[in-house]
């Protein structure tokens, strides 16, 4: 059986860090609904370099 997982390399949203947890819970939602079997999101620590600088992501502990 194969099992995948959902990575969010970019999560600056429009509506910035005020919509922030709704918009993953309804992605989290919308994920296990397809049947993904994990999310993971972009850290300063394990910033993708072709998506931008470590600045681009918004460390979770300062939203």
């Amino acid at each position: 059986m194969m099992r995948l997982g959902l990575h969010i390399s970019n999560f600056t949203w429009p509506d910035g860090p005020a919509r922030l947890a709704p918009t993953l819970a309804e992605i989290a939602s919308a994920a296990d609904e397809a049947g993904f079997e994990r999310i993971s999101v972009m850290d300063h620590l394990w910033q993708i370099g072709v998506v931008g600088p470590p600045e681009i992501v918004p460390a979770a502990e300062a939203l």
